[in-house]
């Protein structure tokens, strides 16, 4: 029987004249045709053969009657490129399977079994699978698919009556697209960068038995691929990318960037050690209502030169708000203390669910539980420029060395929750000035931006931060350089107070008089 793994789609002859299709090439594509695992994601990079691996594997079971494989992208014009690759290959097989193009086409094998084409984008588009018992589907570039559910409803179609026949999800995709925070979550972060770790669920039944699901990540680059990898122009139009570009799409890297929207996120850096803050400290707040999805409060506080710490994040689902409230006065003791909490205009909507004027989120935080809100910045990518601002440490200290960013988090499960969301967002590709739209799942609560809104809003709300080398030094409240910075950034438009101090004196010696 002829061995359909991925490599090149051409005709070869070993010396035993036993016919070879096609062949993996060493490394990511036999990895990842002969994995065993239920569901496994493979790629990262350009150009390994991700897609090669699909057409091959579709093929494995064709020989059972009752065998059902899907090719899968998200539209019907993206679904030709993989169309041309069957039709390179598959005509040359000895079953000589037949070629139906209604709807977006289907392989018919002599036993019965098919290989059919379908466009998949959203949770509501898996209907057309629905109830046809798919026992293969490869899903191809699946990291440009922005809601995960669309990825649990595939698999939930996934099974056969043939007890003889393994039912199989395999999916491929690049970092930096629409489902990188998913992707991420789901295969890169348990199975590691290196995909060297096999995630297993055991889930026990009603019935009794116990059913065990596998995941498994497999990396690939270039590289691995030795028709790219020696095509001295296709090789140096990925090392000319921008760096980010060059990392995601060339090696595969799914830390850069973090999803391209706050490439310079670092546990490392950005989180630290909870302790006591000072009593001096101005404390305010942000909040980011939900029902299905999160409503989450952002608690910061603000040190004597401005650093920012994000203290805590306090959130839930499905709650009404009083028990809204008691969440946040039994995680904020000092909520008396914040001078404000700032919020978008959801909290402050009418709701009419009772068909009268029922108070808004706002007014019944404000009157029942004496939880002040007032509506924030809302500008989006104005947010997200401060915020990264606030959160830029690479080469701003002096000599263009690195420095302490001017925004930081306490280290608590609630921050820990809030900065994976952060590293999971992407900028928008029809937009990419701001950050790509994403909510959570109503049902389970998985992803979404709420926690990201909840901290631009609230870091909005302090002035931008300014960055430059002078900060990153050693700042002395009265050396003469600290107050001659004063006179040229903070008093340069007011004319009158130079001008008492006399053409060619200087704040340093107005204020201490040598």
């Amino acid at each position: 029987m002829l061995a359909f793994f991925l490599g090149l789609l051409m005709v070869a002859f070993d010396p035993a004249a036993v016919r070879v299709l096609w062949a993996p090439f060493p490394g990511m594509q036999t990895e990842f045709v002969n994995a065993a695992e239920f569901e496994v994601f493979g790629g990262g990079a350009k150009g390994p053969g991700k897609s090669d691996c699909l057409v091959a594997q579709a093929v494995r079971q064709v020989h059972r009657p009752r065998y059902n494989g899907y090719l899968i992208r998200e539209t019907g014009p993206q679904l030709d490129e993989l169309k041309q690759r069957t039709h390179r290959l598959y005509p040359l097989m000895p079953e000589k399977p037949a070629w139906n193009g209604d709807g977006h086409g289907r392989w018919t094998f002599p036993s019965g079994a098919r290989v059919m084409f379908e466009s998949i984008a959203t949770p509501e588009d898996v209907a057309k699978i629905q109830g046809k018992e798919p026992t293969f589907i490869g899903h191809d570039e699946a990291g440009n698919v922005k809601d995960e559910k669309t990825i649990d409803l595939e698999q939930a179609e996934l099974r056969s009556p043939d007890p003889e026949l393994v039912v199989m999800w395999r999916g491929t995709g690049n970092p930096g697209k629409a489902g990188h925070a998913w992707v991420k979550r789901r295969f890169i972060t348990p199975c590691g960068e290196d995909g060297r770790r096999i995630v297993l669920r055991k889930v026990k039944l009603p019935n009794g038995l116990v059913g065990v699901l596998s995941r498994r990540f497999i990396p690939g680059t270039v590289l691995d691929n030795p028709i790219y990898a020696n095509d001295p122009l296709y090789m140096a139009q990925l090392f000319t990318l921008p760096e980010l570009l060059r990392r995601q799409l060339l090696y595969g890297d799914w830390n850069a960037g973090v999803g391209t929207a706050l490439d310079e996120l670092n546990a490392a850096v950005h989180m630290v050690r909870p302790f006591r803050v000072p009593e001096g400290w101005p404390r305010f707040g942000s909040f980011d209502w939900g029902y299905a999805h999160w409503w989450v409060l952002c608690h910061f506080a603000a040190a004597e030169d401005g650093q920012l710490y994000v203290v805590d994040t306090v959130r839930g689902r499905r709650h009404k708000p009083y028990q809204i409230a008691e969440r946040i006065k039994s995680r904020v003791p000092e909520l008396q203390q914040l001078q404000y909490i700032d919020t978008d205009t959801y909290a402050m909507q009418e709701r009419r669910d009772r068909n009268d004027n029922t108070p808004s989120i706002q007014e019944e935080l404000m009157t029942e539980h004496q939880i002040f809100l007032r509506l924030g910045n809302l500008d989006r990518k104005k947010g997200l420029n401060n915020l990264r601002h606030y959160l830029a440490w690479r080469g701003i200290g002096p000599e263009g060395r690195d420095a302490l960013p001017a925004l930081r988090f306490f280290d608590t499960p609630g921050n820990r929750w809030l900065f994976e969301q952060c590293e999971a967002m992407v900028t928008d590709e029809s937009d990419p000035e701001d950050v790509l739209k994403v909510n959570a799942d109503p049902e389970t609560g998985v992803g979404g931006d709420d926690g990201y809104d909840a901290l631009r809003v609230g870091v909005a709300s302090r002035p931008p931060r300014a960055i430059g080398s002078y900060y990153a030094g050693d700042v002395r409240a009265f050396s003469k350089q600290t107050l001659n910075f004063m006179v040229e950034t903070l008093y340069r438009d007011r004319p009158g107070l130079t001008s008492h101090m006399g053409q060619g004196s200087n704040l340093s010696t107005f204020l201490t008089g040598v």
